[in-house]
């Protein structure tokens, strides 16, 4: 027979309940049945024999044995004792068969749940004809005729055989709902144990009460204050759910060790890009004044009147200003140092700057929308954003109409936008305004904008550009609360 979960308990409960009903059924009133005149004797030989039986069956299922058949013979075997010794045909206990007949259907199936109830009507019809015959020892009823024992019979054996069927339907329902949660169990359980996360469950007291892989040992006190975790070499990513109200935390830890090694690839080859695009950029840039330089330098050495020379020489100094100021220019793109972040009130900032510019004759209004408050900001980097980001809106109105500029405080954000109604950026190079040595003025070096961009992502701020041609341009940069 299929060994069944839960069997050894089951099993340890039948041997210790046996004799203890026994003996409350017979051993109370041992008393009562001496003064109705019934001998006691084979009642205490089947107390006897019940602690006897749970000894033997002790015994067998501690060896891993619980002869279940053998067990529910020796209760029947005892209950029909129990009957005859005590009226048979009168006596109360025959309700007893039902419990070996429960029994039966839950620990050994349909099949021997039937044997054993074929077996109690066996045995109960054996009292019924014996007590019928006169060889029983105690009677209360006398003078029965065939016609009792037959209804006494038939009603019994039909009882016996209604809580069999009732008993049998009721455990092959209680077996496909237990199959269907052990199903669920073990499809659950192959699912989490199958996942490439590594799973702890720990309850109020920090003790593990699940996780899917013994191999990785962790402090989970260290887990709680980091998103990532090196461990043997490997890194992972940690998030934390609370279960039950808060009564259990569940720790994931996923592995992302190849994924930061791409990342970091991708990294080192957006750089060799980088630096390509800007060595390309650079050579571009130097290639126009030097060859003008190197050319004035060639005909001068040629001309000899001294206003053509003065004229030559002008022309060397500026090529020569204009190389320093592209290479000025890219030395502070290249070098931008990291931000030294302050509690800095961007509203004092800009507007120290833009009273220089209104001194000069720039045209700008300033709207400040929400509560002013302090920033994290590199002040410096700020300001070095700020008018670089104004120097374009100037350029693009050519002084005819008024710069606004919005200063926008919200709760965890400041937003910084500048709008002027200048021509507009095309939407073909929109893309393009962000990239070092890009410009569409002439004479222009083209870094403004890109060094905007390298100092916004310095301070995690986002940028948003709308832009119309005919109709203006606007430039929001949003600063999140450090």
């Amino acid at each position: 027979m299929k060994k069944k979960q839960g069997e050894p308990r089951l099993a340890y409960i039948l041997i210790f309940s046996r004799p203890l009903v026994v003996l409350l059924i017979l051993g109370v009133g041992i008393s009562l049945y001496r003064m109705i005149g019934v001998n006691i004797l084979p009642l205490l030989w089947i107390i006897i024999s019940s602690f006897l039986l749970s000894f033997f069956f002790f015994v067998s299922t501690s060896v891993g044995k619980p002869l279940w058949y053998l067990q529910l013979l020796g209760d029947l075997s005892i209950v029909t004792a129990i009957i005859y010794f005590t009226g048979g045909y009168d006596s109360v206990f025959s309700i007893l068969y039902f419990i070996p007949l429960i029994l039966s259907t839950i620990l050994t199936g349909i099949r021997g749940g039937f044997l054993i109830t074929a077996a109690i009507s066996l045995f109960y019809t054996g009292i019924l004809i014996f007590h019928f015959i006169g060889y029983i020892p105690y009677s209360i009823s006398e003078n029965i005729n065939a016609q009792s024992i037959f209804y006494k019979g038939y009603i019994h054996n039909f009882s016996f055989y209604i809580v069999f069927l009732l008993s049998s339907y009721l455990v092959r329902r209680l077996k496909k709902e237990t199959e269907k949660v052990d199903i669920m169990k073990v499809t659950t359980q192959e699912i989490i144990e199958s996942l490439p996360e590594k799973i702890f469950i720990i309850d109020k007291n920090k003790n593990i009460v699940y996780r899917n892989d013994s191999t990785v040992l962790i402090d989970l006190d260290v887990l709680k204050d980091r998103e990532e975790i090196e461990i043997d070499g490997k890194t992972y990513k940690a998030s934390i759910t609370e279960l039950r109200n808060g009564n259990l935390i569940m720790f994931s830890l996923r592995d992302i060790t190849e994924e930061r090694k791409r990342e970091e690839e991708l990294k080192i080859k957006e750089k060799i890009a980088f630096v390509g695009e800007i060595s390309s950029g650079l050579a571009h840039e130097i290639r126009n004044p030097l060859s003008a330089l190197l050319g004035c330098v060639e005909t001068f050495k040629r001309v000899k009147e001294k206003e053509k020379k003065e004229k030559l020489l002008k022309l060397i100094t500026e090529e020569a200003n204009r190389m320093e100021r592209i290479i000025d220019t890219f030395i502070r793109y290249a070098k931008l140092r990291r931000p030294v972040f302050e509690e800095v009130n961007p509203e004092i900032v800009v507007k120290a700057q833009a009273d220089g510019w209104m001194k000069k004759g720039r045209r700008l209004n300033i709207n400040t929308q929400g509560a002013s408050s302090d920033f994290k900001l590199d002040p410096e980097l700020f300001l070095m954003l700020f008018k670089n980001i104004m120097e374009n809106a100037f350029e693009a109105t050519d002084g005819k109409d008024p710069v606004e500029v919005n200063l926008i405080f919200q709760r965890n954000n400041f937003i910084l936008e500048v709008c002027d109604k200048g021509k507009g950026i095309p939407a073909s190079i929109g893309d393009k305004i962000w990239s070092p040595f890009f410009s569409t003025k002439k004479g222009g070096v083209g870094m403004g904008l890109a060094l905007v961009k390298r100092i916004a992502e310095s301070h995690f701020a986002k940028i948003n550009i709308e832009s119309k041609e005919g109709k203006g341009t606007k430039i929001s940069v949003s600063f999140p609360k450090l």
